[in-house]
């Protein structure tokens, strides 16, 4: 029986009648190789091109750890401990380190989040502070394309820069993580040119080499003289399977490497009918659309995409309002993309996101199984709304008697290749 991920638990289904469910395309397991404790030790211990910290860092210095926020999934609270310790050792003082929350354009952290995201003994000596995309910033310059590079000035004006992120297929910058953990501390503008990329072919899920969205996010991290990354790779059960320490492109490809042996499948056609998750990215209906990227790399046009997703925290108002009022879903991508360019669709960075979302998906329908956000909400944002798998599939069955299905038990996590297309990083 195959089964998707839904929040925290798998839910089993039934191939309805007519149907031919020709793979279940889900990552292979990443194996770890030791206890969560001594992997972190490892990989402090063993950084990939750049110094261990203990040769890095001498009293006196001022230190900047950045991490993601809540929609992430990386255990920070798990790291930050093992970091503390060695600078500790170096003699540098609690309050010459700094801890941002690169929140980039999200909401900033409440406490309750900063606890979660770093552990509550952690919170309760730093002053740890969430990023203000319009606060107090620095610039830098411009990168070769013209990107100008402003950001968080506590982070522009320490000694040691340090990022904490995940790796993980990313819709237009290839892969989450590494040089990208920048974009969370940077303003506005850079944001928003950096973003203006997403209308090339070459910015998609899984492709680094040539991808003008990456490219430029490492030029910034460059600028910004982020010296080293800390990128989980977890398992399947959120646990850390292997950290990459060290320099942030270096190190990033090094992750990269195995996460994409991990999460590349192989299909063997497209399918007319493709039931997806969003896990672990599902909490909030703007980081589910990750699930329907990988979803759209395997369904024919015309298909049916059905994502399940908990959506526990809802519907950003932002996200609800530029998608109900613009009705994205009645024009093309080009004109949505004329729209943002003239200013017509606000903000501009949510609307180039969805831009390449609407791209992405086609002519193709997409279902939302969710209980998180109410049916009127997810119709007015243009798309189908089930309460459950069953229902999901009896509205597919009414376009698709006969279907090729394919299932991504955890789509937001996984690469799908359909056999004669060329991906690679």
């Amino acid at each position: 029986m195959p089964k998707v991920r839904h929040g925290e638990e798998d839910i089993g289904f039934q191939v309805p009648s007519g149907w031919n469910l020709i793979a279940t395309a889900k990552p292979k397991e990443l194996r770890r190789v030791g206890p969560e404790h001594e992997e972190i030790t490892r990989g402090f211990e063993k950084p990939i091109g750049q110094d261990k910290l203990d040769v890095i860092a001498k009293a006196g210095m001022k230190f900047a750890i950045v991490c993601d926020d809540i929609t992430r999934p990386t255990p920070v609270h798990k790291i930050v401990p093992t970091l503390i310790e060695k600078l500790d050792a170096a003699g540098i003082r609690s309050e010459d380190i700094y801890i941002i929350v690169g929140v980039g354009t999200h909401p900033k952290h409440t406490c309750d989040q900063n606890v979660k995201k770093l552990g509550q003994a952690i919170v309760d000596r730093f002053n740890v502070i969430s990023h203000d995309i319009d606060g107090d910033l620095i610039y830098l310059g411009e990168t070769s394309r013209g990107t100008p590079v402003h950001v968080n000035r506590r982070f522009a004006e320490a000694d040691v820069k340090l990022g904490i992120g995940n790796l993980a297929p990313h819709p237009f910058s290839g892969y989450g993580g590494g040089p990208k953990t920048i974009v969370g501390i940077c303003g506005r503008e850079t944001i928003m040119c950096n973003h203006r990329f997403v209308k090339d072919d070459r910015c998609q899920l899984g492709l680094l080499k040539g991808n003008p969205v990456y490219e430029d996010i490492v030029e910034i991290a460059r600028k910004a003289s982020l010296h080293m990354i800390v990128n989980t790779l977890l398992d399947s059960e959120g646990r850390i399977a292997r950290l990459f320490v060290g320099d942030p492109v270096e190190a990033h490809g090094k992750g990269v490497e195995i996460l994409e042996k991990a999460c590349k499948v192989i299909l063997p056609t497209l399918a007319e009918v493709v039931v997806t998750s969003s896990f672990p990215f599902d909490d909030y209906f703007y980081q589910s659309w990750k699930g329907i990227f990988s979803a759209a790399l395997t369904c024919k046009q015309g298909g049916t995409i059905i994502l399940s997703a908990p959506c526990r925290m809802g519907v950003q108002d932002e996200h609800y309002k530029l998608l109900t009022e613009n009705r994205l879903f009645k024009i093309t991508s080009d004109e949505i993309y004329e729209k943002v360019e003239k200013g017509e669709i606000k903000p501009y960075i949510i609307g180039l996101i969805t831009y390449k979302l609407r791209s992405s998906i086609g002519d193709r329908e997409v279902i939302i199984v969710t209980r998180g956000i109410e049916e009127r909400k997810i119709r007015d944002m243009g798309f189908r709304y089930a309460s459950d798998l069953d229902e999901a599939f009896q509205m597919a069955k009414a376009k698709h008697r006969t279907a090729n299905l394919v299932v991504l038990p955890v789509g937001a996590e996984t690469l799908p290749i359909v056999s004669g297309q060329d991906f690679g990083c």
